[in-house]
């Protein structure tokens, strides 16, 4: 489930997007810009295969991209979407580190 209108604490995003099944490699969590310019602290609860539970925070700058980014979904706009959290699935665990 996705939050309606734009994530906030009382309305956050879920994403399943990740599984142990998925093929081993390197995955990303993204943050999307929609051109606003703002800065925002982010949160992210994550729950991994062996029932631990992994909170990172942060502050996205939205007037200075030290991240790396690639263009978003054109049916969304193209917004640009920065990598802000790389997950590796070793295909037994996850390694989830902050960029």
């Amino acid at each position: 489930m996705w939050g309606t209108g734009g994530a906030t604490g009382a309305n956050p995003e879920v994403d399943h997007a990740i599984w142990l099944e998925d093929p081993v490699g390197d995955y990303y969590v993204t943050i999307l810009d929609w051109g606003e310019g703002v800065n925002f602290n982010y949160t992210f609860k994550l729950l991994h295969p062996n029932g631990t539970i992994q909170t990172i925070t942060g502050t996205f700058d939205g007037t200075n991209y030290p991240y790396t980014y690639f263009v978003g979904p054109a049916s969304w706009g193209s917004p640009k979407a920065y990598k802000i959290l790389k997950v590796v699935n070793d295909g037994t665990k996850f390694v989830v580190t902050k960029l």
